[in-house]
């Protein structure tokens, strides 16, 4: 017989004999990586505790002592003052020292804008201030003197800053200062520096109202919240022919655009006059 006829009617199958098969379950081996968490653990407070001994050497380290404090400021009475102040500061440690407290301890001197503080490794410090260039006169209860932003400097006297102009109130800035202070810089930057350097004074007494009268003239100028350089050219091509008619002018009223409203001693004398008449003609 040959081999073919023996072959299995259909092909054999692998089959897994009947009933559940155990399976072995892997033990995990705990004690091993105990071992490493405890390893790991370990170097990480030895690390800790280097980095805390490099620290405590460090913050305690001579050479790390605040020895020189390098000042810059253009203005030398900002600066000796600045000096002053800063060699009854305790700098000690450079690592330790706040540069925001010492900020701000310089800058409480009014005469200071702003000061910026550096660290310069290992033992100093370096200062640079911007100080506040004073820029008006404020009558108040006494003359003060003050910067662009209205900060005052300190008390003084007209003769010692004759040069600048003086700003004025009747109730003595109580009410609306900085809009007040405000106004009167944008009314002296609209000028040349010609006419800027000719103010004597400016009357802040309304709040939307710029008063001025220059050093070259004794009559105010009344000029509103706008357009003051436009009303100040206005003016002078009519001051002339008034003058010439009326005299020398008391106030120029010219807040209305392209409109003068004035008072001379020759306007106030007629004035007398008309009102005289209408109490004979009564």
């Amino acid at each position: 017989m040959s081999r073919s006829e023996f072959a299995p009617a259909h092909p054999l199958q692998f089959q897994r004999g009947e009933g559940k098969v155990r399976t072995k379950k892997a033990r995990r081996k705990t004690r091993p990586r105990i071992k490493q968490m405890g390893l790991a653990f370990g170097l990480t407070a030895l690390g800790f505790f280097a980095v805390y001994e490099i620290y405590l050497f460090l913050i305690s380290w001579k050479n790390l002592e605040v020895r020189d404090v390098q000042l810059a400021c253009l203005n030398e009475s900002v600066k000796a003052e600045t000096a002053r102040l800063a060699r009854d500061i305790r700098w000690g440690n450079i690592l330790l020292l706040d540069i925001a407290q010492i900020k701000a301890r310089i800058e409480s001197n009014p005469w200071v804008k702003e000061a910026r503080v550096w660290k310069v490794f290992p033992s100093s410090v370096k200062i640079e201030i911007t100080p506040r260039k004073p820029a008006a006169l404020l009558q108040k209860d006494s003359l003060v003197l003050i910067d662009e932003e209205g900060v005052e400097l300190e008390k003084t006297s007209r003769e010692s800053y004759a040069h600048l102009p003086l700003f004025f109130d009747e109730d003595n800035f109580i009410e609306d200062y900085q809009d007040k202070i405000h106004l009167a810089w944008e009314c002296l930057h609209s000028l040349s520096a010609e006419d800027r350097a000719d103010v004597e004074m400016l009357d802040l007494t309304e709040s939307r109202n710029v008063v001025l009268k220059f050093r070259s003239s004794p009559t105010r100028l009344l000029l509103g919240d706008d357009l003051f350089a436009q009303k100040i050219a206005f003016y002078r091509t009519e001051k002339d022919r008034l003058e010439n008619e009326f005299g020398p002018l008391e106030y120029a009223n010219l807040r209305i655009p392209d409109r003068i409203y004035f008072k001379s001693p020759k306007t106030e004398a007629d004035a007398r006059n008309a009102s005289g008449q209408d109490k004979e003609r009564r």
